[in-house]
């Protein structure tokens, strides 16, 4: 008959189980936070706009565009941007795909975007990314209208046309 003599010295737990159950629910925990938007990371973006003051000199007037000045400079392809999500999220996709061809157009157009009284700051950042993106750096933001109006501008100069000189006397 074998009888069982008890252990004098006892093995140590690699892990106890209250650790591993404090372990647990830092797992479960962490999960359950991931999901969380308040705890995603936000970039800021800082914008520089000009005073809302009549230019004093010249050097300041040749930045002072009018709203009728930026809308005959050149041809627009004019977006609307209205605050309903789904319109505004395929806006925005045909506006960056006329950015990216923005500099490989053949004539000097723009892209003129109107934003509705419900529009999105979202929206706004979005498309000034976009630009950054497609490294354009000729933008009007237009605020004294109504609606606030966002012009995106392409290297070209406009195209005019020539001057009605007097013919010449041979």
């Amino acid at each position: 008959m074998h009888f069982y003599l008890p252990r004098r010295h006892r093995r140590k737990l690699l892990f106890p189980p209250g650790l591993l159950a404090l372990a647990g629910l830092l797992w479960l925990g962490c999960l359950a936070l991931s999901g969380n938007p308040r705890l995603k990371r936000y970039s800021v973006l800082q914008l520089t706009v000009p005073m809302l003051h009549k230019p004093s000199d010249k050097d300041d007037s040749r930045y002072w565009f009018t709203p009728q000045t930026l809308d005959s400079m050149r041809q627009w392809q004019t977006f609307r941007l209205t605050g309903l999500s789904f319109a505004d999220t395929i806006a925005i996709r045909h506006i960056l795909r006329s950015l990216s061809g923005l500099h490989s157009a053949a004539d000097s157009t723009g892209v003129k975007i109107v934003f509705g009284e419900s529009s999105k700051y979202a929206d706004f950042i979005c498309l000034l990314n976009g630009a950054e993106r497609f490294r354009i750096h000729k933008y009007a933001f237009e605020t004294r209208v109504k609606l606030p109006v966002l012009y995106f501008l392409s290297d070209r100069p406009p195209i005019c046309s020539p001057p009605n000189y007097p013919p010449m006397p041979f």
